[in-house]
């Protein structure tokens, strides 16, 4: 009786705060932990979210680590080029693997313009 009273009140903490974020975090937070077999998709809302409060050093590591999980990812490698563009842009920092990487892309996906705008973010 005294454990199901605990584990009732728990739920109410969680989900009281849980209320308070956005919707796109409260989406991630509901997501089981198993559905995420090799945490690809955690490590891409993680660094999302670290780009929209421009905390781009994590964005970064987490997009770096996606990458890691899943080298092949376009989309992944387009997140972590836009994480450095942008930390490049507003803070002034990793411009020389900024520019390094978003090279390096469009070399490798010559015929697609997917990382043209990000370049433009970078060489101005």
């Amino acid at each position: 009786m005294i454990v199901v009273i605990i584990l009732s009140l728990g739920m109410f903490s969680v989900l009281s705060k849980t209320k308070k974020m956005t919707k796109q975090k409260i989406q991630y937070l509901r997501t089981p932990q198993f559905m995420l077999s090799d945490g690809y998709d955690s490590f891409m809302a993680m660094g999302k979210d670290r780009v929209l409060v421009q905390n781009y050093f994590l964005a970064i590591g987490k997009h770096q680590r996606a990458l890691q999980v899943r080298p092949n990812q376009r989309r992944a490698k387009l997140f972590f080029a836009n994480a450095y563009a942008k930390s490049c842009k507003h803070k002034k920092k990793f411009c020389i693997d900024a520019k390094r990487f978003i090279s390096e892309m469009e070399e490798k996906y010559a015929n697609q313009v997917v990382f043209t705008p990000v370049k433009s973010k970078v060489f101005c």
